[in-house]
């Protein structure tokens, strides 16, 4: 009989290992010094986004059965730019797209692919000096998508996971989400109210 792990629980399991692990720091390091909230807190939102992250995309993991042999059950492969996406908009269908079922897809598949690597490309600038061009910023975040669909197409052939999809508009869809968080860094930058986590101002 197979096994799983869920994103909820392997969530929960790897923040409470993360949190412990930032109690522990701050009480060996507090001695050295102070420690100021607004050069921890960029680093500590971005771990949680990470470990989230992480959750969404590699979870759940099916754990195969003894002799359960592997194979290759990617139920969708698309290589074909915006194909993808024009197929959950209705372009192209033989029936009407409802407003209802376009508000659903836009939220819930594009919008979630958006919503993926904004907080990397709000977060990571702060974080990285070398990622405060938009440029490094941009290829980033293609490199992150491309190697999360590798994974995921990974866990399929191994029968670690079932239903997921490679898709090269996953791809688009989360560089995409990643410039607009960048975006947003440099609005937050124009502005002035933050610093940055090595502690300098923001600018």
């Amino acid at each position: 009989m197979s096994t799983g792990i869920r994103s909820g629980e392997a969530f929960i399991c790897a923040f409470f290992a993360y949190v412990l692990g930032l109690g522990i720091w701050a009480a060996v390091h507090r001695r050295s010094g102070p420690f100021h909230t607004r050069v921890l807190l960029p680093r500590f939102l971005f771990a949680v986004y990470l470990l989230l992250a992480g959750s969404l995309v590699l979870f759940p993991v099916h754990i195969p059965a003894a002799g359960e042999i592997p194979s290759l059950k990617t139920q969708h492969i698309n290589v074909i730019p915006f194909a993808t996406i024009a197929s959950e908009l209705g372009i192209g269908r033989h029936y009407p797209f409802t407003f209802f079922q376009a508000v659903k897809t836009i939220f819930i598949n594009i919008g979630g692919n958006l919503l993926l690597l904004m907080p990397f490309g709000f977060l990571a600038p702060m974080l990285r000096p070398s990622l405060r061009g938009f440029g490094k910023c941009l290829l980033s975040g293609v490199l992150i998508s491309v190697s999360i669909e590798l994974l995921q197409l990974a866990e399929t052939f191994f029968n670690f996971s079932y239903n997921r999809a490679t898709d090269i508009d996953d791809v688009i869809l989360n560089a995409a989400g990643a410039c607009i968080g960048f975006a947003l860094y440099r609005l937050y930058k124009a502005y002035g109210i933050w610093h940055l986590a090595d502690g300098t101002a923001i600018k």
